[in-house]
This record gives structure tokens, C-alpha cells and sequence, in this order.
């Protein structure tokens, strides 16, 4: 999760999906984390900041799709 950027065309071409597209709604929560500097957005990926890696965590959530859905499940909680 730290390690790299997320490179919009690189996850285009490995899934066959257009990025922007697909993951619309994870882009507008991410605005949050952006505004907080724990992430940059640009046209070409998204990057993790030296202040979000201690974040990277609550940053990459907005992908989990397990977190959506209606569970009896107990996750651990940020902070």
C-alpha cells in the first residue's frame, strides 16, 4: 500500500477497466483524505504522502467493498 502509486492506466490495462470510470465514487471519498495531505490525485495515479503513510490504511478503505455491505462482522477500528 506504501510502496507505490496507483497508476490509473497501469489498472486499466491489467483489469480492462477505465479507472476513472469504475471507481468514481472511491474517488469522491478520496477528496477527504487529499484535502487531509495524506494523498495527491493527478490525472496519472494516486500517491500516498510521507504525512498519510501512517494513514494509508484509512486511505485505502475506500476500496474495500466488504466494508459496504451489511455484516454481523467486527473490524478493527482505525484509532
Amino acid at each position: 500500500m506504501c510502496s507505490a502509486p496507483v497508476e490509473f492506466e497501469a489498472v486499466n490495462r491489467a483489469h480492462g477497466i477505465d479507472f476513472h470510470r469504475y471507481f468514481a465514487q472511491e474517488l469522491l471519498l478520496l477528496r477527504q483524505c487529499e484535502e487531509a495531505g495524506l494523498i495527491t490525485i493527478d490525472p496519472q495515479a494516486i500517491r500516498i504522502t510521507p504525512k498519510g503513510r501512517m494513514f494509508v490504511r484509512a486511505s485505502s478503505m475506500v476500496f474495500d467493498s466488504y466494508l459496504t455491505q451489511q455484516t454481523t462482522a467486527a473490524y478493527s477500528r482505525l484509532i
